[in-house]
């Protein structure tokens, strides 16, 4: 009976929201592509991709790759979802004090790219391995493939 009075009073899309993420499709894809690239660099690399909500979809870290981009490819990924910019716009204040207070989980290295699909942020990945240069690079040519995934997917 108490179930009853809060439901009839209350609509259920009160109570959840939807949002829309980046497939294990669409993960892997982006992962491909990354991988393409740096074999094409000779450049071993970590590549992590998250959906909305900073949830790790797909990760590789590829042979002769560090064992620390591994993680920073991770926290670009974190960052640039939960932040929906890529990595590297913070100042220099806002670099320290923002991935302290986050627990560290953040970080202001280029290399972190959201993914957007109708102005909604639907995931983001991380690229790291390389120079700052190199990995923004590998995620400025992966970042236009999936433009060209996701114009395609709408018709």
């Amino acid at each position: 009976m108490f179930g009853s009075l809060i439901y009839s009073s209350m609509p259920m899309n009160q109570y959840f929201v939807t949002s829309q993420n980046l497939s294990h499709n669409l993960a892997m894809k982006i992962i491909s592509i990354a991988l393409q690239k740096s074999k094409e660099m000779s450049l071993p690399i970590s590549i992590a991709v998250v959906d909305s909500q900073t949830t790790l979809v797909g990760f590789v870290k590829t042979d002769g790759s560090t064992f620390h981009s591994a993680i920073t490819s991770k926290k670009k990924a974190v960052t640039a979802a939960s932040t929906k910019k890529q990595t590297g716009w913070m100042n220099e204040s806002l670099s320290v004090s923002l991935p302290m207070a986050a627990d560290n989980i953040l970080t202001n290295i280029f290399g972190g790219f959201p993914i957007v699909l109708d102005n909604k942020v639907i995931g983001a990945f991380g690229i790291s391995g390389g120079t700052v240069e190199q990995d923004k690079e590998i995620g400025e040519y992966v970042l236009e493939e999936v433009k060209m995934i996701l114009k395609k997917s709408e018709k």
